[in-house]
This record gives C-alpha cells, sequence and structure tokens, in this order.
C-alpha cells in the first residue's frame, strides 16, 4: 500500500482535496463514472481543468441539490455523522473502502468537536 502525506494547516476543503487527488488518479472520467454509479443522493460532481494565474490544474465542482457549494448566498444543511455512517454504508464499496472513509469521517468529528 502506498502512503500519501498531506499538510494542511489553514484546512482542506473536500472539492479541493478531490481535485488534488483526482490530478493523480490518472482516469478521471473513470472515476467520475463510478462516483455517479454510487447514487449518492442529491450530489453531483463536475470535474473540469481550469488555468488560473499560469497554473494549470483539475476543479471539481461539487453540487448539492443542484447548486455548486460554493456559490455565494448559498445555504445548506449539514449532515451529522450517523446520517453520514448510514449513508457509507449503503454505497456499492468494499468493505475496507467504508471503514477507511468511516475513519476519516470519524477523525474530523473528533477534531470539530474539540473546536
Amino acid at each position: 500500500m502506498k502512503t500519501l502525506y498531506i499538510e494542511c494547516k489553514m484546512g482542506a476543503a473536500g472539492d479541493m482535496l478531490m481535485s488534488a487527488l483526482l490530478e493523480l488518479c490518472g482516469d478521471v472520467e473513470g472515476f467520475v463514472k463510478r462516483f455517479k454509479a454510487l447514487g449518492i443522493p442529491n450530489i453531483d460532481i463536475e470535474v473540469e481543468k481550469r488555468q488560473e494565474c499560469g497554473i494549470v490544474g483539475t476543479h471539481v465542482k461539487v453540487m448539492t441539490y443542484g447548486k455548486e457549494e460554493h456559490e455565494h448566498g448559498h445555504h445548506h444543511s449539514h449532515t451529522g455523522l450517523h446520517d453520514i455512517e448510514k449513508l457509507i454504508g449503503s454505497l456499492p464499496l468494499k468493505k475496507e473502502v467504508c471503514e477507511n472513509a468511516l475513519n476519516v469521517y470519524g477523525i474530523i468529528a473528533q477534531a470539530e468537536s474539540k473546536v
């Protein structure tokens, strides 16, 4: 197994982290197809190459109920850890993948509870 260390002292938004990881993926279209096949309710993604200030990279637009998560003035509800655990447990993924995702969300929940 390979290990990737990410140092994000100022935090990391999910769409930005997904964009960075997709740069390592190699099969972006395949990833998007598999992600959409999961059937996560009310969530969709679009991936595009962008260039800003001479830097080219991948941009992932995450949409909830048809609106981009980072749109100004967009109000959304937050999902609790129990609901996230239930959703991850219902996805057609390998057991190890679900366990890893649940561990990540558990760590995030612990950190957020301290803040």
